[in-house]
């Protein structure tokens, strides 16, 4: 994705570039679910009778993350169809046109060292 703007609206219309074409239509057309389950245990020792150490802290923590992709359901064909005299590039257009919004946060992820503050967003 060279030249993919996540910020861009645009990039995300099938009139692009073939990259972005296929990237926006992968993302359509594949089926994720994601879980994450975690358990965490903490505990306090209090020592404070016995001297130089006052207490003595431990804890375990253990998370299990799993995603599944249905990579199957893709069968590279034109998302949406043509209808009611447009084409499926038109509608894609239309629809990335009507249904653009402003980026609804702001000093999103500033403390983070990534360079990515905001991105493109449809309602």
């Amino acid at each position: 994705f060279g030249n993919f703007d996540i910020t861009d609206p645009s990039s995300f219309l099938t009139t692009t570039v073939a990259a972005n074409t296929n990237y926006a239509r992968y993302r359509r057309a594949t089926d994720r679910k994601d879980q994450l389950a975690a358990v965490r245990f903490d505990g306090v020792y209090d020592l404070s009778q016995t001297g130089f150490f006052r207490s003595l802290n431990a804890g375990v923590r253990y998370s299990e993350h799993t995603r599944k992709t249905d990579l199957a359901n893709n069968g590279d064909v034109n998302i949406p169809i043509a209808r009611d005299g447009m084409t499926a590039a038109q509608i894609v257009a239309q629809a990335n046109q009507n249904c653009r919004l402003a980026f609804p946060a702001s000093e999103f992820m500033t403390q983070s060292s990534t360079n990515i503050r905001k991105w493109a967003t449809f309602d």
